[in-house]
């Protein structure tokens, strides 16, 4: 996977994040007595300094979307670990682990590598996304009920009918992440045979 795959995967979960984290600042600086009206106000004379905030701002949402990325990772591994899996340990089978697969397959083949890589990005996407959505249901919730909105159900409906979805996707993704990764270890693995077979006669 390229540095500008990366790169373009981290933004796009950190910015996300900084809808969920904006809100929340709307929310302690509404609690304060600082209006929303008060604050676009404030933006909008920092017209001539766009460039320089846009890249503050890209910057920022990058660094965010690696802090996200690892949480929204460990959560899962987790909700996988301890939730999922224990429902599934009597259909396991003793094995190399996901790491150790994954290592050897991107050693020894670079095109299946760039394919499964390709997987797993959309993956981290969709499971940073699923807690992005999370964030920003709570923080919008919390926000409109300050405020005296009611949209507060339906903020709540509509944001969790989204992390369903997005955490079924991800779950789907994730899935076929390990079926592919099982499918090419066993290709590399018969390919270092036929390789080291007949010389080993």
């Amino acid at each position: 996977m390229t540095s500008t795959a990366i790169f373009a995967e981290i933004l796009v979960v950190g910015l996300q994040a900084t809808v969920w984290l904006a809100l929340l600042c709307l929310l302690i600086a509404d609690q304060n007595g600082v209006h929303v009206g008060a604050i676009t106000a404030r933006l909008s004379g920092l017209k001539e300094w766009a460039a320089l905030i846009t890249t503050f701002v890209i910057g920022f949402a990058y660094t965010l979307g690696i802090i996200v990325d690892r949480i929204a990772d460990s959560l899962w591994s987790w909700i996988n670990g301890v939730l999922i899996s224990k429902a599934d340990d009597s259909n396991k089978k003793p094995g190399p682990s996901v790491a150790k697969k994954r290592l050897e397959v991107m050693s020894k083949d670079d095109g299946l590598t760039k394919f499964l890589e390709y997987i797993r990005s959309r993956m981290r996407i969709a499971r940073s996304t699923s807690l992005n959505l999370v964030l920003a249901t709570v923080a919008a919730a919390l926000l409109a009920r300050h405020s005296g909105s009611l949209w507060v159900l339906t903020i709540i409906g509509s944001g969790s009918v989204l992390v369903i979805i997005s955490a079924y996707v991800s779950r789907r993704i994730g899935k076929t992440y390990d079926k592919r990764l099982n499918q090419a270890y066993k290709l590399v693995e018969d390919a270092e045979k036929t390789r080291v077979g007949p010389n080993s006669i």
